[in-house]
């Protein structure tokens, strides 16, 4: 989950370039949505941990505690939404432009807490334990992370290189940046000592 949130803010500025610039569409329709999808790169983490977590729930049949828990997120949410609206409203920006990533974050924010109130329960629980493997495990992933958005960032180069290029070229890079990056996150896992069977036994364990 952490890879597709990390790639989508590195690429938030090439994405938009590949689908939407052309005929109509100029810098400034690439810009916001540009800046959407970098504060909506942390709502997708969030939405996939809480993919992940509340099963943990669903597993011992307990359909509440997630259905509480995403209640008080969306409340968290909600409450953000106005505090923006009403700040930007009084310093009166509701207009300017980029304003709109900010609505975005707030919903990344809101997922991000779902997902630590998912985890805290899990933990109480007894369910989630701590080990020195899991540790291990969860550093050599970042690491690789950390790889895979060095090569995209630095394979995406400059916003004005995508603007400037043909379709046929954008597209090219486009898919050069996603494969190269899921080749280069994967190489470093293998490069670390990770293997798959590591996650299968790992599941099968806490299963």
């Amino acid at each position: 989950f952490i890879p597709p949130a990390v790639a989508l803010f590195v690429l938030a500025g090439p994405l938009p370039v590949v689908v939407y610039q052309r005929r109509e569409f100029g810098v400034l329709d690439v810009e916001m949505p540009r800046l959407a999808l970098m504060a909506f790169s942390f709502a997708l983490l969030g939405w996939s941990l809480i993919k992940v977590l509340a099963t943990g729930f669903y597993a011992r049949q307990n359909t509440k505690a997630p259905v509480r828990i995403a209640m008080r997120a969306l409340a968290i949410t909600i409450a953000l939404n106005l505090l923006v609206v009403l700040v930007l409203a009084l310093l009166g920006r509701l207009e300017a432009h980029g304003m709109h990533a900010l609505l975005a974050l707030t919903n990344g924010v809101g997922a991000l807490f779902n997902a630590a109130f998912l985890y805290i329960g899990l933990r109480r629980e007894g369910v989630l334990v701590r080990d020195p493997a899991s540790r291990r495990l969860l550093a050599r992933i970042l690491v690789a992370v950390a790889a895979m958005a060095a090569f995209l960032w630095w394979t995406a180069g400059p916003l004005t290189e995508w603007l400037e290029a043909g379709t046929l070229e954008r597209v090219g890079r486009l898919a050069v940046c996603v494969f190269g990056g899921a080749g280069i996150y994967f190489a470093s896992l293998w490069l670390l000592g990770t293997r798959p069977g590591e996650f299968r036994l790992r599941h099968a364990a806490e299963g």
